[in-house]
């Protein structure tokens, strides 16, 4: 069966480049904030889970010179 659907391949030079998720603001060369947030549902009680939010949020950070937290936030609010 032959499908039509297109798969983009994912390359960390996309996702961290200047079309990526993180930005660079003042034109230095290193990425001075984040594009993206971690989106959680209210009442996530998994503690597995949260660990693993936590920790894709502090490697998100560790990425930018600068940040304006919070990385993660409530799902609702970050789809706003």
């Amino acid at each position: 069966m032959v499908s039509d659907r297109t798969v983009h391949l994912l390359y960390l030079e996309g996702l961290f480049g200047p079309a990526g998720i993180v930005v660079d603001e003042n034109g230095d060369g290193y990425p001075d904030g984040l594009k993206v947030g971690v989106g959680v549902e209210s009442g996530l009680s998994d503690s597995g889970v949260w660990a693993q939010v936590l920790n894709l949020a502090a490697r998100l950070a560790g990425e930018v010179t600068a940040l304006d937290p919070p990385v993660v936030k409530d799902a609702q609010r970050a789809a706003a």
